[in-house]
């Protein structure tokens, strides 16, 4: 099996290791952006997946989310938002690109979202 391992010495990409590893510089990076990430997990069955929660209130962990990412390793990441009262509870759209996009890309998309 050929599996692709990036040039910062992580473990191979589709472990369970790799994306701990990448789910933690997304959430770095949202971190350094000023979001307040109320937790991430990661899903250790196949397809590898995980999530993060992004604050409603930054000085409030705990709080529900105002904002979701998703991330599968086969088809990358969706965000969701709160929509306004009376609305579906969820409106979610999909980053576009590569499946495992560079986690500035996904704070960019974040911020304009």
């Amino acid at each position: 099996m050929n599996v692709a391992t990036s040039s910062t010495n992580r473990p191979p990409r589709s472990s369970i290791s790799w994306v701990a590893e990448y789910l933690d510089d997304v959430a770095d990076e949202l971190d350094r952006r000023g979001f307040a990430i109320d937790s991430v997990e990661m899903i250790a069955r196949a397809p590898l997946s995980g999530r993060l929660s992004i604050a409603e209130d930054s000085g409030t962990p705990g709080q529900s989310a105002s904002a979701e990412l998703r991330w599968r390793e086969d088809d990358g990441w969706v965000l969701g938002r709160k929509a306004p009262t009376g609305e579906r509870p969820w409106a979610w759209r999909r980053i576009s690109g590569e499946a495992v996009a560079d986690p500035a890309t996904v704070a960019d998309f974040l911020l304009c979202g």
